[in-house]
């Protein structure tokens, strides 16, 4: 998998790493719940269907390497035409040093491909324009250029980050995205946010 570690870091957020740290993830509700080791099937949509356990939300570890279970109330998903992931239970947020949706697991080691051929994650993010600062809990809407990464279960769904671009609607709440993958496929998606 081609996502870089700072890249991956960019996506997850300032606050969803410090909860990510402390074994705490915030939940929609402004709680926190107890970070659970993850299962390998942790952020996948299976043939049944099934969610995230709300248990299994925060940081944890599959087969000793560390990742992130994103458990919000929203909905992303991600295609290059021939693969489409969907994803419940997506997290936006907004923080000073940047705007973020982020679904599924995210393998914070990227030569961990084993893991990663487990899970499957999707991430947006833009950062405040002109190196400044997002204030408070929504951004403005329009038209931005960003980050867009996916993995299903191994497969790369990275755009170039000079080629993405994300349709923020809703104060951040809602959207679309779209850019180029770095072999050359169309990626176009979506995200809604409770």
């Amino acid at each position: 998998m081609r996502i870089h570690v700072g890249l991956a870091l960019g996506i997850v957020g300032i606050a969803a790493l410090a909860a990510c740290g402390s074994g705490e993830s915030s939940s929609p509700e402004g709680g926190s719940e107890s970070a659970a080791t993850a299962e390998s099937s942790a952020g996948q949509n299976d043939s049944n269907d099934t969610a995230v356990s709300r248990s299994d939300c925060g940081a944890g570890e599959i087969d000793g390497v560390t990742v992130r279970t994103f458990c919000g109330d929203g909905t992303a998903t991600l295609s290059d035409g021939t693969t489409t992931l969907e994803l419940d239970q997506a997290e936006c947020a907004v923080d000073p040093m940047g705007w973020s949706v982020n679904a599924g697991t995210i393998v914070l080691d990227p030569s961990a491909t084993e893991v990663a051929a487990s899970t499957q994650y999707i991430g947006f993010a833009v950062p405040p324009p002109d190196g400044g600062e997002w204030t408070g809990d929504t951004i403005p809407d329009g038209t931005y250029q960003g980050i867009v990464t996916g993995n299903d279960q191994g497969k790369d769904l990275t755009a170039s980050a000079a080629d993405a671009t994300i349709v923020v609607t809703d104060g951040g709440k809602a959207g679309t995205v779209s850019g180029t993958s770095f072999e050359g496929a169309s990626l176009t998606g979506s995200f809604s946010c409770e």
